[in-house]
């Protein structure tokens, strides 16, 4: 996910490598999750629905100065400025905030470099002397050549947090970053000030807010929080702290604000999108009441177990709430996610409280190649369109190493109905339809799944469709896609409760898994691994997270052995290699191995 170099010296590339090694985590904590479509009111064309991310040029990464940029970009935030879009993310490249500028959306440059007064070699030149370059970039323990390549945005990050050293620039892990710019009080003859908003690692698991200011969008930004987070959530309440920090200014008021998430506690508090008034330092204003804009809803499945990236636009009168939701990574190898996005509208804006309009059905979600739109941020284009950015994976690419899977920045065009609601432009299909054609693709009555046993209904809550065959069922929601699920994955879903149980709809199709000697199927909340000597059992969750950090089936733990129980104090599957126990207090996850995995 990178751009070929020019020729440097040996020292230069070692510190590439070095500078490449540092790449942000994915835009979330915790474990992720339509209504017909509405009609599209939205003016100037419509986009023919969400574009395939594009592949990248090679396997390893630098953040080059200038280059067209298509590699791992998370948790993205678009602003336009003056006819330019700026899009910022979680760390990539070996930088604390990296900046793409662009003028169609369509592509993405690379943030340049602070000089072009050199390059090193030229006589007389020493990037630690070119007063262009931001003071902290020249006294940082660089050579020139990585003098003069370093174009992060944030020249100051946070002088608190867990330091964590990443090669000779990063020294702390920063997360999900987004700006907006503050103009002065009329009158007073101050000039623009843009703030840059990221969370900051306080501890393993924990973050806090932090802001930093510049005179403009490309930066330098440096942090002016002080010796402290600007927000932090208590501990006791929500352990994981505050993520994903979004400002916004509301037109209605005049007024600014910064959302984020309060992270919750998995069977205690569900995660929650708050907002704060900003004061003009661009800080929390002192006293400002902070307000619930929205809480995770257990009963859309989509939505997991989490929701966060919360943002905000008002758009022809009407005031948005987007965010993501369910586990931000991927479920196997091949890149399948659940992570989805989805909004809310907000009557009183940044006061709260906001209510779905179609609670059972993300905005965003997995299809075909796209898989885990999420961290996700609107934005109005220089047109006047609404816009979502995301990030996805593509389905079928490991590129191995440290970050197999890049997110990929993407921007769809948002169509508004006559109520309000939103659907992306262009997208969206017949969920009864698709069963029909699904089976006859497969051969019909002939073919695999062979005759009908009923007709085509609908499920209980409305959301997808179904059609039960000889051979399996066939399986269809606009969420979620088409999928048949059949023998004993099958079985093992329906006793589960099928889409009305603990498992949710189907995500994907059964597949071989990599030890030959069983099959898995994703769900909305889990995922069932069956074999001839263990049985089809589920998983999900905490547990099949953890699972999937010990190598999935292939690991020491092998395949499931039973579904998941409540045991005292938590819950608990069984592996052949042992088992993992989930506290329901803390909602660590504990992993006890006895032998006889994979």
């Amino acid at each position: 996910m990178a751009h070929a170099t020019t020729a440097r010296t040996a020292t230069a590339a070692l510190l590439a490598l070095l500078l490449t090694s540092c790449t942000g985590g994915a835009g979330g904590a915790g474990p992720a999750r339509e209504a017909t479509a509405p009609p599209a009111t939205a003016a100037g064309p419509v986009a023919p629905g969400p574009p395939a991310p594009t592949p990248t040029t090679t396997a390893s990464t630098w953040f080059e100065p200038g280059a067209a940029w298509t590699g791992d970009f998370g948790d993205p935030h678009v602003v336009v400025d003056g006819g330019t879009y700026y899009a910022y993310a979680s760390p990539v490249g070996g930088r604390y905030l990296p900046v793409l500028t662009s003028t169609d959306l369509r592509t993405w440059t690379v943030r340049p470099r602070w000089s072009n007064t050199g390059p090193p070699g030229r006589p007389g030149y020493d990037a630690h002397t070119d007063e262009a370059i931001p003071a902290e970039i020249r006294d940082a323990p660089l050579d020139d050549w990585g003098v003069y390549d370093l174009n992060d945005a944030l020249v100051r990050p946070a002088s608190w947090g867990l330091p964590h050293q990443q090669g000779p620039w990063l020294e702390r892990d920063l997360w999900a970053s987004s700006a907006f710019a503050i103009d002065p009080a009329p009158g007073s003859g101050g000039q623009r000030t843009w703030y840059a908003y990221s969370a900051v690692r306080v501890s393993g698991e924990r973050f806090c807010l932090t802001a930093a200011s510049a005179p403009s969008p490309l930066g330098p930004f440096r942090d002016v929080s002080g010796d402290g987070p600007i927000q932090c959530q208590p501990a006791d309440r929500d352990p994981g702290g505050s993520i994903d920090p979004n400002p916004y200014h509301d037109p209605a008021t005049g007024r600014n604000h910064l959302l984020w998430k309060a992270a919750g506690q998995l069977g205690v508090r569900p995660s929650a999108l708050l907002a704060t008034e900003l004061g003009p330092d661009g800080k929390p204003l002192p006293g400002a009441p902070v307000t619930t804009l929205l809480e995770t809803n257990a009963d859309a499945a989509w939505e997991g177990d989490t929701i966060e990236n919360p943002s905000m636009v008002t758009y022809r009168g009407t005031t948005y709430l987007f965010y993501s939701a369910n586990y931000s990574g991927v479920l196997d190898d091949d890149g399948r996610s659940n992570y989805a996005a989805g909004y809310a509208i907000c009557p009183q804006g940044p006061a709260g409280p906001c209510t779905r309009p179609d609670p059972q059905v993300p905005l965003l979600a997995s299809e075909g190649d796209l898989q885990g739109p999420g961290g996700s941020a609107g934005f109005v284009d220089a047109e006047g369109r609404l816009r979502m950015a995301y990030a996805a994976f593509r389905l079928g690419e490991n590129l191995g190493g440290a970050q197999p899977h890049p997110r990929r920045m993407g921007v769809v065009e948002l169509a508004q109905a006559p109520d309000g609601r939103l659907g992306v432009a262009g997208g969206r299909t017949d969920p009864a339809g698709e069963v029909a054609r699904t089976w006859a693709e497969l051969g019909g009555a002939d073919g695999e799944l062979g005759e009908a046993l009923g007709p085509v209904v609908a499920t209980a809550d409305g959301r997808a469709r179904s059609q039960r065959f000889r051979g399996g069922t066939i399986v269809s929601s606009p969420a979620t896609g088409t999928h048949v699920v059949r023998g004993a994955v099958e079985a093992a879903w329906r006793a589960a409760g099928a889409e009305d149980g603990v498992l949710g709809l189907p995500t994907t199709e059964e597949a071989p898994a990599r030890d030959g000697r069983s099959v898995f199927a994703h769900f909305e909340r889990g995922s069932i691994y069956s074999s001839p000597a263990t049985g089809a059992h589920w998983v999900r969750g905490t547990i099949r997270t953890t699972w999937g950090d010990t190598g999935w089936e292939s690991g020491p733990l092998g395949l499931p052995v039973g579904d998941e129980q409540v045991v005292p104090g938590g819950w608990r599957s069984d592996f052949e290699g042992g088992s993992i126990t989930v506290d329901a207090a803390t909602g660590l996850a504990t992993t006890t191995l006895t032998g006889g995995g994979g």
